[in-house]
């Protein structure tokens, strides 16, 4: 990919988000929606997360989408009525992180604002949740280059509460973090990291001389 495409990449998303956006639910304790487990609403975003789990969505039509909605929507009410009965609770705030995170990939108005509000609350209340971390990892880094400093953040608090520098997923996020940030010395140098523990990823071997080009340019200038 080139560095241009790459800084391109959270402008398509506020491009993208523009157009029809889908409602966001409103909670309800008499919402009659069947409730289900922690457990069972782990899998179901597990399930969403190969559709819109990341942006844009996999999504093939408008069929789809609707469909997509409809079974987000509906886990969301579940775990909406779990928040009923554990208010506060760090696997609930991580749950609702995750599911507001997915909303925003589905283009769905205001699911960017629940996700950062329900991560600060999360975050304040449990600063060392790797749950929470990880989801904002994946929002920040994801939404607006603005926000890549919240995102390189919780990567770097997952690398202490790991004690590890050698998770591929989190190394992996820290070169886009800093490369949203334009600190293209540090991307260089984390990719060379990153590719000692995933030495096939050929699309980051790639990335990272479209990147040395560009940061020769800078120096030029």
């Amino acid at each position: 990919m080139h560095l241009k495409n790459i800084w391109a990449l959270a402008l398509l998303c506020a491009v993208f988000s523009a157009s029809a956006a889908p409602p966001l639910p409103m909670p309800s304790r008499t919402d009659p929606v069947k409730p289900g487990s922690m457990a069972e609403l782990r899998g179901r975003v597990s399930d969403l997360n190969r559709v819109i789990g990341s942006y844009p969505p996999r999504i093939q039509n408008d069929r789809q989408r609707e469909e997509v909605y409809g079974q987000w929507t509906e886990t969301l009410r579940q775990a909406w009525q779990i928040e009923n009965q554990m208010p506060q609770d760090e696997a609930t705030l991580a749950l609702l992180a995750d599911l507001y995170r997915q909303g925003h990939n589905l283009d769905v108005s205001g699911a960017d604002r629940k996700a950062i509000e329900t991560l600060d609350k999360c975050l304040a209340r449990y600063a060392d949740s790797t749950k929470c971390h990880l989801t904002a990892s994946y929002f920040y880094l994801s939404i607006n280059p603005q926000y890549a400093p919240k995102g390189e953040a919780s990567l770097m608090r997952l690398r202490e509460l790991m004690k590890t520098q050698a998770n591929p997923e989190i190394e992996r996020g820290l070169v886009f973090a800093y490369l949203y940030q334009q600190k293209l010395d540090l991307a260089l140098k984390q990719i060379d990291h990153y590719l000692t523990l995933a030495p096939n990823d050929e699309h980051m071997r790639k990335m990272r001389d479209g990147i040395a080009r560009k940061a020769i340019e800078v120096k030029h200038l």
